[in-house]
């Protein structure tokens, strides 16, 4: 084993002493195209724990006066959750979202003067790695626990006999984690680059993140008979929410000193490496020795590490929902309803590196907000600061058995909106990736039925029993129909060096119509009504602002089932899925720099 290290010359990395373990004892290789593209070693949280459970008390009542039921009660939740995402052998690449996907960039053995020149593969056989990324734990699990307490009252009133109201008021206080370990929660200070310390010195169990305690969510219902067939209801409340796990737990425990992250990028150009594997990466530093030779400060300057903050105030997590539907019923069978429903998550969680630099002239980190303190790591901000909403119009018809035919049909007209994943193309103007949903569908309808034919014995035609009634009576034909508008998807750029910035994504400019003039399979968009935009600019193509095909489908299904004899029956059933056999594409590329833009190739 020594001898393929000494041949692979991979410098500062611990190799496995048996073949068997080899795949875990090696950093993590990912090599891009544009070909040859491959992986090997360690993978994103191959040694990952996660260690979370819960204690949770509820006690409710409920008084009954008049034509008031009131309930009440309080919640209370005592959790936990320990939290590790991966080894110390560290990745070239990708070791989760927000990492690059190649740890050995094609431009390293590129030129600037011929974009799209270079090859991967060839950087890695030089040993020259454009992106390193490993987390190395200073102790064991740091104990992370937070406490939930909400207490809530509700009032059932029936107003008049055909009029129920519905009275609720929740008041949530949605702790932000403490640890028992001093030093077990830490936060990035977004003004001056200084870690704070949980414990430490002068700061609080929570470093410095202020708890919430003005989380309240009132509620109204209503219920109106209207007439004898007809019913209204209406309704709306709020609720706060824990929000992502992740960054309530995972990352505030996850940060210097617990975990010291070596992050290595190319910060000033890219067309060097900015590590080879001869040489390695830096040698590890336990961060609380750091501390303690300092006297154990409750802020300390933070080290070239990977990090993350939150603001002194975050906003817990909301959620506003309400509806207004009608339901009607038509005869003694069919009912249909009618509702406007709608919702708005406000305050969810969002990161974006807060020390990416934006596009610009010169060395990369010379552009980072925070190198005037002498960090030129990620500073990931994941503040409760971004939001999404959803309004649709839903019109649902049901027909219960009757004359042989049962169905239910439903048709959604909506449309769903958020401010991306992540990665926007500009985390510092995100409101630019206000946007349809990534999964956002504007138009689904689905109907199923059940329709026993009419022939046969007991049916309309054909009566009475015998030879016609054995074939040709009892069929029962059944199936599920469904159309769907196409999802969004969003025009891109392929080579995004023009911008020279490691914080955003390069968009197209549009200049003219992306109608295609025959739209197709092979043209679903006219990929000439976008242009590379200037040097350094971003471009000002919408995120999601195109629409790939829509989705047809019929899954049928006929049976009947024959009588032998008195005790024994035989059931034939013949089923189709997509009885019609009609093609449902995919988006088609979006990569307008791309040969194949605007074709759909699945």
């Amino acid at each position: 084993m020594t001898k393929i290290r000494q041949h692979l010359r991979i410098s500062g990395f611990r190799i496995s002493t048996t073949l068997a373990l080899l795949a875990v004892g090696f950093a993590g290789f990912a090599i891009g195209g544009p070909v040859g593209a491959f992986k090997f070693g360690n993978s994103n949280s191959t040694h990952q724990v996660d260690n979370s459970g819960k204690y949770n008390f509820v006690e409710i009542g409920t008084w009954t006066h008049g034509n008031h039921t009131v309930k009440f009660g309080n919640d209370l939740l005592f959790a936990w959750r320990d939290r590790r995402d991966t080894s110390s052998q560290g990745d070239f690449g990708c070791y989760d979202n927000g990492c690059a996907p190649n740890g050995f960039a094609q431009t390293i053995t590129g030129s600037p003067a011929a974009p799209g020149s270079g090859l991967s593969i060839a950087s890695f056989l030089l040993g020259d790695a454009s992106a390193f990324y490993r987390v190395i734990y200073a102790h064991n699990l740091p104990l992370a626990h937070n406490t939930n307490n909400a207490f809530y009252v509700q009032d059932a009133w029936r107003v008049t006999p055909k009029l129920t109201a519905t009275l609720a008021l929740r008041w949530d206080y949605i702790g932000f984690p403490t640890s028992p370990l001093p030093g077990g929660i830490a936060n990035f200070n977004f003004t001056n680059a200084y870690t704070i310390i949980s414990n430490f010195g002068k700061s609080s169990s929570t470093a410095d993140v202020n708890q919430n305690y003005a989380d309240f969510g009132p509620r109204v219902g209503l219920a109106w008979s209207a007439s004898k067939n007809t019913v209204v209801r209406a309704g709306w409340g709020r609720s706060f929410t824990n929000g992502f796990y992740g960054a309530n737990f995972g990352a505030v425990t996850n940060d210097w000193p617990n975990a010291t992250r070596q992050s290595i990028s190319q910060v000033a150009d890219l067309y060097q490496p900015a590590l080879t594997l001869a040489s390695g990466p830096p040698t590890f530093v336990s961060g609380f020795d750091v501390l303690a030779a300092a006297g154990n400060p409750g802020q300390y300057p933070t080290p070239n590490s990977q990090s993350f903050g939150e603001f002194a105030h975050n906003p817990t997590n909301s959620a506003d929902q309400w509806n207004v539907s009608v339901q009607h019923q038509f005869r003694n069978d069919i009912e249909v309803t009618a509702s406007y429903v709608g919702s708005a998550d406000r305050h969810l969680f969002y990161r974006y590196d807060a020390n990416a630099a934006p596009p610009g002239p010169g060395a990369i980190n010379l552009r980072q907000p925070y190198n005037v303190f002498g960090f030129t790591a990620n500073a990931y901000n994941q503040n409760n600061q971004s939001s999404l909403g959803y309004e649709g119009l839903q019109v649902q018809a049901e027909k219960r058995s009757s004359h042989g035919l049962t169905f239910t049909t439903a048709l959604t007209w909506s449309k769903s909106y958020d401010f991306g994943t992540h990665n926007a193309f500009d985390p510092f103007l995100t409101n630019l990736d206000k946007a349809s949903e990534d999964s956002d569908r504007a138009l689904v309808f689905v109907a199923s039925h059940v329709w026993e034919l009419p022939v046969g014995k007991g049916k309309a035609f054909l009566n009475k029993p015998g030879i016609a009634d054995a074939i040709v009576g009892g069929w029962q034909v059944s199936g599920i129909w469904t159309l769907e508008s196409g999802l969004p998807f969003s025009p891109t750029l392929g080579n995004a060096v023009t911008l020279n910035s490691n914080c955003c994504t390069l968009r197209p400019n549009k200049t003219g119509n992306p109608a295609a003039a025959h739209k197709g399979i092979n043209s679903w968009f006219n990929p000439a009504a976008y242009t590379v935009p200037a040097l350094y600019t971003m471009g000002n193509a919408g995120r999601n602002s195109l629409r790939g095909p829509g989705e047809f489908r019929a899954d049928l299904s006929l049976q009947k089932i024959f009588s032998i004899g008195e005790r024994t029956k035989f059931r034939f059933q013949w089923e189709a899925y997509n009885a019609f056999n009609r093609a449902n594409y995919s988006n088609p590329n979006g990569a307008v720099d791309s040969s194949t833009a605007g074709v759909i190739s699945g």
